[in-house]
């Protein structure tokens, strides 16, 4: 379908300037390595990768081209800015801001590990303590009902 050729189009639009500079080797090391934070213009990058990827993840995962188009005119629409009529527990929602912002902060403390839960130099109860809390995590938050694989509709 049509969305598929857009987002690899897109995604070519995305690296194919890169390539044809020979710049995409250029920035290869970890982001902000040996600084907590990093500086303004890393946080851009990061702010400006993740956008674009979402963008392309739409055309992505859109059924079709004119969902995909839709969905965008949504995402940029006055009603961004408003809550969505189906979060009504505020404690789910609480809970998964929470969580997210956990995530992204572990993910970033660990940026320089290949996986983010790679937590070897932990001593033995405290990285258990940590699986714990993530089996239930998923357990809680996990989603167990059956559902199409993505790939089943090429």
């Amino acid at each position: 379908s049509w969305n598929f050729i857009v987002w690899g189009g897109l995604n070519a639009l995305y690296f194919l300037p890169l390539m044809l500079a020979k710049k995409n080797r250029n920035h290869l090391n970890t982001v902000a390595e040996g600084s907590l934070f990093p500086t303004y213009k890393e946080f851009l990058s990061i702010g400006l990768t993740f956008f674009l990827t979402v963008i392309a993840w739409v055309f992505f995962r859109a059924d079709t081209l004119t969902e995909a188009v839709h969905y965008l005119n949504l995402m940029f629409s006055s009603s961004f800015f408003s809550m969505p009529s189906f979060i009504t527990p505020k404690a789910f929602m609480l809970y998964t801001t929470i969580l997210i912002c956990l995530f992204i902060a572990v993910e970033w403390v660990q940026r320089d590990k290949k996986f983010g839960l790679s937590i070897k130099n932990l001593s033995r109860p405290s990285r258990w303590v940590i699986y714990t809390i993530v089996i239930g995590v998923i357990i809680t938050f996990g989603q167990f009902g059956g559902s199409e694989f993505i790939y089943f509709q090429f």
